[in-house]
């Protein structure tokens, strides 16, 4: 059974979710007006997972090196400022 979490913690975690959604939507764009190039890998559609997980863990607002070592997969999406 899942834990009951006040309204604040669950608006907060759709915030980081939107966040992130927002920022790789943007990431897309600047791509595609060729604004960098390279390979980069999204995280659209699955925000809910890494966010939960990561708020369960504690780890949402720590430096960028220990969000890389949290998951060093997708982690992109986990440098978005708070």
């Amino acid at each position: 059974m899942l834990p009951k979490l006040p309204k604040e913690s669950l608006l907060e975690i759709l915030r980081k979710m939107l966040l992130i959604r927002h920022f790789e939507e943007s990431l897309i764009g600047l791509f595609d007006k060729g604004h960098f190039r390279g390979h980069y890998h999204v995280y659209i559609g699955q925000e809910a997972t890494g966010v939960a997980a990561l708020s369960c863990l504690g780890v949402m607002n720590v430096s960028r090196n220990r969000q890389q070592k949290a998951g060093r997969r997708r982690s992109a999406a986990f440098c978005c400022p708070s």
